[in-house]
C-alpha cells in the first residue's frame, strides 16, 4: 500500500515537473520570438536615426551660414544660395521610434517573460522615455519654419520645392540647385530677412534646439545599440 502511494506521488510529481518544463520551454520560445522582433525594431531605429542625423546636420549647416550672413553680411557663396540657407534652416524631419513589438508585449502582459531585469528596465526606459520626453525635441514645430515660409515670396518657394529638394533622408542640394531665371529682388529679400530681428531670433532659437535634437538623436542611437547588445547576450 505504501509502495503504491509512493508510486502515485512520484508520478504526480514527475507529471507536474514535465508540465512545468514544457511551459517553461514554451515561454522561452515566445520570449525569444519577442526579443528577435524587438531587436529588428531597434536596428531599424538606429538606421532611421542615422538618416535623421544626416538631415539635421544639413539643416544646421544651412542655419549656421544664414546666421553668418545675418550677423556680418557675408555671403557664403551668392545671393541665391544664401536664400536657400535661410529656407533650408527651417527644414525638419520628425522621428518616431518603432515600438510596435514592445507595445504588443506590454499590452499582452508578457514582459514577465524577460528574465534579465536590466534588459527589461532598459527597454522600458527606452520606449517610455521616447514617448514622454524625446518627442518634445523630435516633434516640435519651430516658429521659424512657419514665419520664413510666410516671408519668402511664393515664386521662390515653388521653385525650391520643385527643383531644389532631394529625398527627405538625403542632404539638401543647396548650392547644387541653379537659381531661377528671375532673381529680381533677391538681394533685397536677403537683406530684409537679415534685418528682421524677430525672424533671426527665431532662427537662432531653432539652431539651439536643433543642437539638442541632434544630441538626443545620438543618445537614442547609443541606447538602442546597447539594448541590441543586451538582447544578443540574452539570446546566446
Amino acid at each position: 500500500m505504501a509502495i503504491d502511494l509512493a508510486i502515485v506521488v512520484v508520478g504526480v510529481f514527475l507529471g507536474i515537473q514535465a508540465s512545468n518544463w514544457n511551459e517553461d520551454r514554451h515561454n522561452r520560445r515566445i520570449a525569444g520570438t519577442y526579443l528577435d522582433r524587438i531587436r529588428r525594431d531597434l536596428a531599424s531605429d538606429v538606421d532611421q536615426l542615422r538618416q535623421h542625423e544626416d538631415y539635421w546636420h544639413a539643416s544646421a549647416d544651412a542655419g549656421d551660414r544664414a546666421l553668418q550672413f545675418a550677423e556680418n553680411g557675408r555671403l557664403d557663396r551668392n545671393e541665391w544660395t544664401t536664400l536657400l540657407d535661410f529656407y533650408d534652416a527651417a527644414q525638419i524631419w520628425n522621428y518616431v521610434s518603432n515600438d510596435a513589438t514592445y507595445n504588443e508585449m506590454l499590452s499582452a502582459g508578457r514582459l514577465d517573460l524577460l528574465h534579465d531585469s536590466d534588459l527589461k528596465a532598459g527597454l522600458g526606459e527606452y520606449y517610455v522615455g521616447t514617448r514622454s520626453n524625446a518627442h518634445v525635441l523630435f516633434d516640435t514645430l519651430p516658429s521659424y519654419r512657419e514665419n520664413i515660409r510666410a516671408t519668402v515670396p511664393y515664386r521662390f518657394q515653388r521653385y525650391i520645392l520643385e527643383r531644389c529638394k532631394s529625398d527627405a533622408w538625403e542632404e539638401f542640394r543647396g548650392g547644387d540647385c541653379p537659381p531661377p531665371p528671375d532673381t529680381n529682388g533677391l538681394a533685397a529679400l536677403n537683406r530684409s530677412i537679415a534685418a528682421n530681428t524677430t525672424l533671426i531670433g527665431e532662427l537662432t532659437k531653432q539652431m539651439t534646439n536643433l543642437h539638442y535634437t541632434r544630441n538626443a538623436g545620438i543618445e537614442k542611437q547609443q541606447e538602442a545599440q546597447r539594448l541590441i547588445g543586451g538582447i544578443d547576450a540574452e539570446r546566446r
